[in-house]
């Protein structure tokens, strides 16, 4: 069989019909030839080979301008994995006998399951390599380079960078970019750039197997670990205990856990490093779960709002506030809301928005008769469609059932991932996930939540997600390189039921809630400030069928009557600083302390009347059935995109608009760019795939823009300032341009070839001071932060006539804009004058600037 192996993968290495110097078409090489190599200590079924064979068919097929012909592979009648005959045709393979060899060729996939039967059309786009994403890179700043990047991703990303490194100090900033638009970067970015002395980010992700790939993203930059996750091993608890002991003297940069794990053992050493000053930022990653996990499983999403508000009150007289980061993919309005309640004070709440539904996956689904069917036409998508690949279920019963059967039809490259998956086990499918050693995950939701990997062509679900943000974010595990991907539901009648039973939210009622609280403050200790701490272990009542009052789930449950409190504005979800290891010196001192600590929390009273039903019944009510809506529309939606009456795109964009001012009256609203791959209702009508140019959010907060001593007797209190230079070599230059960084300029402005020869020297690691770069050909005023700037003009350079009036004399009211132009640069205003001799703000020549500051 090995000689059988190698024949195969030495046939599939050579020039050929079956070489095809494309990037897109090497990928499936690479997955069959990794698969057949002994060095991945990976089994491979019969199944597995099929399918990775049929791939690399169909691609060539869909490539080549003419039918490549029939590749021969070996025969092997007597030993596994060797497929057999009957395996390649229904594989869609005809396999014709020639000797010693298969002759194999693909057919057209005719699933009686479609109404059209034309399985060609969900599969060919998968296999050409479509590129269907609409933005494209953009110039870079210069301090990308500390990420080892010279381009953005796009605009959006641009902005929301630029965005967070200028807002003002202790503001929060909710980013909703597009998913596969690296919004991860908006978060990695800045904690590298603000930690390159000392300091710390927090970034709080949804699931371990999030925190294990954003660690894995990062390796090549921080050379420690990054994951606080959950473990039993002794080797997890000392990752952890040294993660804990970088936190506290401000070494460890960025760390990636859980709402759990901040609330959690992380939480001392994070005060710790606030006291000192080194907290730089507090990131949520996949912010709309505060919302739609926080209400009821994962309370500790709405939580750790309260744990950012004591830490605020931690940060040293002297030290700069963190700055608080909330990133989307799906911002709805009940999220935004959301969110506004909980992180929107002290300082202020800045929203970046430039979504775009995606453009990669085209809609399919199929309504089965039974569960037979239902597995049926699965088990027939995985025979054509390429890898690498995600089945999705809802329970792990039913995730487990189809790992074993995948397992009976040949299958081996598959892993699982459910909520009962070990940390180490999930650390392990993400490694040979991103290695090309798995070539199907069978998941429930554990699984995804922004884990990137831009190989992957389709997503199966095997029941009905129970939202339509379920869906949306699952179904993007898969485009996001940019190409063509599909989303296949298959579902029964009673998937739709079940979808609908899990959408309902387990709110609490007011009786109980007002109950619950009642009890919770009838044991309050008063702090400052309408500050009280209340204990979460009490028990309601003690009628028959009450839960035990030591209980996790009484815990939860009173829990989650202040998070709902909370949301209705009775309360502030507030917190106190845990106790401190050195606060005792017996261990199991500490010990009582913290668990002490840990069954209680701290609220902020808003209302006298919090006991008051009729104040419950004004507040709560409302609030309730506000977040019973909005569930019930977005399970529609998801019954829509069922349905296929509508496009899509349609669907998806009215689940994730937002009406300027809804909600909260200081925010433009959010305009989704709608995009669609193909669905039911477009192809119905004849409608290519289609995807509206992605909108640019545009920066409307004052900035931290405070100058240098030096620059600031020069201005004498104007805003506008102008040198001239009439030969100026390119180290003078050079030092001059690193002078106006340190002394405050955070924006150049400049033409492009300019830019692309004094970018690098705008960045110093180390310094802290990183600059804006705007080739002068596209820049507006308007779309830039309002920082000093400093707008660079080459000999022979026109200023352009839109920018010239900004150059006027003003006395403060805005930031500092520095014009450093050649002396014989005209006026566009006033031709054939010269700028220097007409511009009415305060000028200098350049020998006067260098002598004046020593240059």
């Amino acid at each position: 069989m090995d000689a059988d192996f190698d024949r195969l993968a030495g046939l599939l290495k050579t020039e050929g019909p079956y070489e095809s110097t494309l990037a897109f078409n090497q990928r499936c090489y690479r997955r069959l030839v990794g698969a057949l190599s002994k060095s991945q200590h990976r089994p491979l079924g019969s199944g597995d080979l099929v399918a990775l064979i049929s791939e690399i068919l169909r691609t060539e097929s869909s490539l080549s301008s003419t039918l490549a012909p029939p590749l021969m592979v070996p025969i092997n009648r007597s030993r596994d994995p060797w497929p057999s005959q009957a395996q390649w045709e229904a594989c869609g393979i005809s396999a014709s006998i020639q000797g010693d060899q298969y002759l194999l060729t693909p057919r057209r996939w005719e699933p009686r399951w479609l109404s059209d039967r034309n399985g060609t059309a969900i599969i060919e786009p998968l296999f050409d390599g479509a590129i269907r994403r609409t933005y494209s890179a953009v110039r870079g700043d210069p301090f990308l380079s500390e990420m080892k990047l010279r381009t953005y991703s796009c605009e959006g990303q641009r902005e929301a960078v630029r965005a967070i490194l200028s807002v003002p100090e202790g503001a929060t900033v909710a980013v909703n970019l597009p998913t596969g638009a690296g919004k991860s970067l908006c978060a990695h970015l800045p904690a590298l750039l603000k930690s390159q002395r000392s300091g710390i980010s927090v970034m709080i992700v949804p699931t371990t197997a999030l925190a294990i790939d954003q660690e894995r993203s990062l390796q090549h930059l921080v050379n420690h670990h990054m994951a606080y996750v959950g473990g039993q091993s002794a080797s997890e608890d000392r990752r952890r205990k040294d993660i804990r002991s970088r936190v506290r003297d401000g070494r460890q940069r960025i760390v990636f856990t859980s709402p759990e794990g901040i609330l959690g053992s992380l939480r001392p050493a994070l005060y710790e490093a606030t006291r000192k000053g080194l907290l730089r930022a507090l990131v949520v990653d996949e912010a709309h779960m505060v919302e739609q996990w926080g209400d009821e499983f994962r309370s500790g999403f709405q939580e750790i709002a309260g744990l950012r508000r004591d830490l605020l009150r931690n940060v040293p007289e002297g030290s700069k506030p963190f700055s608080t980061i909330l990133l989307s993919a799906t911002m709805t309005l009940t999220a935004l809301e959301t969110l506004k309640t909980l992180f929107g004070g002290p300082s202020q709440f800045v929203l970046v928005s430039a979504a775009q539904l995606r453009p990669e996956p085209a809609y399919w689904s199929v309504r089965a008769r039974d569960p037979a069917e239902q597995t049926s036409i699965i088990l027939e998508s995985l025979r054509y469609l390429p890898r690498p690949l995600v089945l999705y279920l809802t329970e792990p019963r039913v995730a487990e059932a189809w790992f074993a059967r995948l397992h009976q039809e040949g299958y081996r490259r598959v892993d699982i991932v459910t909520g009962n998956t070990a940390n180490a086990d999930r650390g392990a499918v993400i490694e040979r996930w991103r290695n090309a050693e798995t070539d199907i995950v069978v998941a429930t939701s554990a699984f995804g939540l922004g884990v990137d990997y831009g190989e992957v062509r389709a997503v199966i679900h095997g029941t009905v997600p129970e939202s339509i943000d379920r869906y949306y974010q699952e179904l993007g595990r898969a485009g996001r390189d940019g190409r063509a991907s599909a989303s296949l539901v298959v579902h029964t009648p009673g998937d739709v039921d079940r979808a609908r039973q899990m959408n309902r939210k387990k709110i609490i009622g007011i009786t109980r809630g007002r109950e619950r609280w009642g009890r919770m403050y009838e044991n309050h200790v008063a702090l400052e400030s309408n500050r009280v701490r209340v204990p979460i272990d009490v028990q309601p009542s003690w009628g028959a069928g009450d839960m035990e009052m030591d209980s996790d789930l009484n815990r939860a449950w009173n829990v989650r009557t202040l998070t709902l409190m909370s949301r209705a504005r009775l309360l502030e979800l507030d917190a106190e600083p845990p106790p401190s290891p050195n606060d005792s010196e017996a261990a199991d001192g500490y010990d009582l302390a913290w668990k002490e600590h840990q069954r209680h929390r701290v609220v902020s009273i808003l209302s006298d009347s919090h006991m008051v039903r009729e104040t419950w019944e004004h507040l709560v009510v409302p609030t309730r059935e506000e977040l019973a809506r909005a569930d019930r529309r977005s399970h529609q939606l998801m019954c829509d995109v069922l349905a296929g009456a509508r496009c899509v795109g349609e669907i998806l964009g009215d689940a994730y608009d937002i009406a300027a001012g809804a909600g909260h009256e200081d925010h433009a609203g959010i305009h989704v760019a709608r995009a669609c791959g193909g669905c039911a209702y477009d192809r119905g009508l004849g409608r290519a795939p289609y995807a509206e140019p992605m909108p640019t959010g545009l920066p409307r907060w004052p900035t931290d823009g405070r100058l240098g001593d030096a620059i600031s007797h020069l201005c004498a209190g104007r805003s506008r300032m102008a040198v001239f230079y009439e030969d100026m070599r390119q180290h003078q230059l050079a030092r001059c341009l690193q002078w106006l960084v340190g002394q405050g300029i955070r924006s150049v402005v400049a033409p492009a070839e300019t830019l692309d020869v004094i970018s690098e020297g705008l960045y110093r690691p180390h310094s802290e001071q990183w600059v804006f770069t705007y080739a002068l050909e596209e820049f507006w005023f308007m779309r830039a932060p309002h920082l000093p700037l400093l707008l660079l003009l080459p000999p022979g350079t026109v200023l352009p006539l839109h920018l010239r009036e900004s150059f006027e004399d003003s006395r403060g009211g805005s930031s500092l804009r520095l014009l450093l132009a050649h002396r014989d640069t005209q006026d566009p205003a006033r031709p054939p004058r010269v700028l220097r001799e007409s511009l009415a703000s305060p000028s200098f020549t350049f020998d006067e600037l260098a002598m004046a500051v020593g240059l």
